[in-house]
């Protein structure tokens, strides 16, 4: 398994360990799924439990500026992520709607956070064009 694997393979185990309300942050490569939140410390910003997504590319930093935002805006330069088709999405890759960002788990179904929420299991919705994206 090589470490792109790997690294999907925990973000699924460990986000479905979490039994709490979190959001995903910026920092050394976080993701704002929560556009409310503007922490641009490099040390977790909670708000009950938080999943960090553990891929620092290249040794980037997001300097005040989320994936979030980037993905709003419409771009995810490609030194961060590898994008990828929606039709070769894998377990593990991160899949971008313009106001969210979840896990894909496989057999078409996404672990996420609904805002306020807990951490569910969810069917993947493609009807706003989702980005799917690829830590390496």
């Amino acid at each position: 398994m090589n470490h792109f694997a790997w690294l999907g393979a925990f973000l699924l185990i460990f986000a479905s360990m979490v039994d709490a309300k979190c959001y995903v942050t910026n920092g050394e490569v976080r993701i704002l799924a929560n556009p409310n939140s503007h922490s641009t410390s490099h040390g977790k910003y909670k708000k009950g439990s938080c999943i960090i997504v553990l891929c620092r590319i290249h040794g980037e930093i997001v300097n005040g500026v989320s994936w979030w935002v980037k993905t709003k805006r419409g771009y995810v330069p490609n030194y961060y992520v590898e994008h990828m088709s929606f039709d070769d999405k894998q377990p593990g890759d991160l899949i971008f709607w313009a106001d969210h960002v979840a896990v894909y788990m496989g057999e078409n179904q996404v672990i996420e956070v609904p805002d306020g929420s807990n951490i569910v299991i969810s069917p993947v919705h493609s009807d706003t064009l989702p980005m799917v994206a690829r830590c390496w």
